[in-house]
């Protein structure tokens, strides 16, 4: 079994998490900067002086209930990306314990078909499929992943989970979302 397509497969979904990560945080961004708004907004309609600094907090969403509407759909997709998240990492995480991957050349069933063309004695010309073992993974349908690779993949897959925890306890100790 070749080692370097393992670990190509192995960065492929290791790139796949990274631009989900990129998502995530730009996400989570817009939801904390949502969160503050409406925190500022709440402190504010305490004090009626303050009546031109909650206009200006408005100002971007044009009504509070807007801002609530918006700060809930965020809520929404932010959940659903850390879903997404742990649900790369566990796919992963299941791949590091197995120590192999699936062979992305032939999907994980050890055999390629390729088309070919055979001339008969009329000189006509008939295509036909062959199978054979893949030879990226000499049949076997699975890949081994080295040592290194499954260290920095383990890495990553540690630091995501952690980001996402992190995440997860800032945003339950900023505020409780209003629902819609």
């Amino acid at each position: 079994m070749e080692e370097d397509s393992s670990n190509k497969y192995l960065l492929f979904n290791l790139q796949e998490l990274c631009s989900s990560i990129d998502i995530f945080l730009k996400i989570y961004n817009e939801y904390v900067e949502k969160l503050e708004t409406h925190n500022k907004l709440k402190a504010i309609e305490l004090d009626p002086k303050k009546r031109a600094s909650m206009m200006l907090l408005l100002y971007n969403y044009g009504s509070k209930e807007k801002l609530e509407s918006e700060l809930y759909r965020s809520k929404l997709k932010f959940e659903e990306l850390q879903s997404q998240l742990e649900g790369r990492c566990g796919a992963i995480q299941k791949i590091l314990e197995s120590n192999y991957i699936n062979c992305g050349h032939c999907e994980g069933s050890g055999k390629v078909k390729t088309e070919k063309i055979e001339r008969s004695e009329w000189n006509t010309m008939q295509p036909y499929i062959e199978t054979k073992d893949c030879p990226s993974c000499q049949g076997i349908g699975k890949l081994k992943i080295n040592d290194t690779s499954k260290k920095y993949a383990k890495l990553v897959v540690d630091a995501t989970r952690k980001v996402i925890d992190m995440s997860r306890r800032l945003t339950d100790t900023i505020v409780n979302v209003p629902e819609e």
